[in-house]
């Protein structure tokens, strides 16, 4: 609906920067830098942590949520892409049906009952029904 071929480039293969250039209104919509990788086992780890919360119920969206307060690295939510996209989407419907007015200041758009996250690199809202 937002986005067309021409929004979203892969680059070459071992090209420096970010692995797909977003134009300049695919990056309003969906404001992130992305970096792709696909190795056999390297990142094993991290996909069974994602199976792990999908077999809790799957009826939800699973999130793994991977921590290094060693390092202190920052906290990370692993989300299928396909998911991550949807909440991006959604937000910009939100952005369209509501003036930048009614946007509250916390991270969060409220509407008929749902927040809906807008990431910023400060804080991660998670999303919330209430019934």
């Amino acid at each position: 609906k937002f986005l067309g071929k021409g929004d979203v480039k892969p680059t070459p293969m071992s090209n420096n920067g970010e692995d797909i250039i977003l134009s300049d209104r695919a990056e309003k919509i969906l404001p992130v830098t992305l970096e792709c990788k696909d190795h056999k086992n390297r990142y094993i780890g991290t996909y069974d942590i994602y199976e792990q919360a999908r077999k809790h119920n799957p009826n939800k969206e699973p999130v793994g949520v991977i921590t290094d307060s060693y390092n202190k690295l920052p906290v990370l939510a692993v989300v299928d892409f396909e998911h991550y996209l949807k909440l991006h989407e959604e937000i910009q419907v939100l952005k369209e049906e509501k003036p930048e007015s009614e946007i509250s200041l916390n991270g969060t758009i409220k509407n008929n009952g749902y927040f809906v996250p807008i990431a910023n690199f400060q804080e991660v809202v998670a999303t919330v029904t209430i019934n």
